[in-house]
């Protein structure tokens, strides 16, 4: 796992999360995810940067925004036959829960400070899903590499040993 440097580890909206009774469950190179309740999480995209899971000490302003609305887009407006784990406003047509979280009481939560839009209320799938990883890029790395310096294997198939991080494969 990447190290994001302290200074980028606390933002604006953390504190009212945490009094708000929230629970922060990981704190990714580029987004952070609470436990909104038994079935619903709210991810947070940030301004943080990362590269080749090196966080930089910089911010890009309006990032998690950009990135947010790209999602919403995506799953509202491209893949509308696919169902996905993003949950949809009770309130306000075109949004996501986030929306309600800011604006109105949703699950006895109300948070006007919220930053809703880089905010975004997705169904908890982790019951569901298996833990793997898939190499896109011909190349070891990440957390790939880690798991291959411990145990000389990437995705259950042996590979040579003493391969340098990002060799191609």
């Amino acid at each position: 796992m990447a190290q994001i440097p302290n200074v980028l580890l606390q933002d604006s909206w953390s504190e009212d999360l945490k009094q708000s009774g929230l629970n922060l469950l990981s704190q990714g190179k580029v987004r952070d995810t609470w436990r909104l309740s038994n079935d619903y999480l709210l991810v947070i995209a940030t301004d943080r940067i990362s590269i080749f899971d090196f966080v930089l000490n910089a911010l890009i302003p309006k990032k998690g925004e950009v990135l947010t609305a790209l999602t919403h887009f995506w799953l509202t407006q491209v893949l509308t036959n696919c169902e996905h784990h993003l949950a949809h406003s009770v309130e306000y047509d075109d949004f996501n829960v986030a929306a309600d979280l800011k604006h109105d009481t949703y699950a006895g939560l109300e948070l006007p400070n919220l930053p809703a839009e880089r905010c975004l209320v997705v169904k908890d799938l982790t019951k569901f899903m298996y833990n793997f990883e898939m190499i896109f890029r011909h190349h070891i790395g990440g957390s790939v590499y880690e798991k291959y310096l411990e145990t000389g294997t990437a995705g259950g198939q042996a590979l040579p040993p003493n391969l340098p991080k990002w060799s191609k494969l």
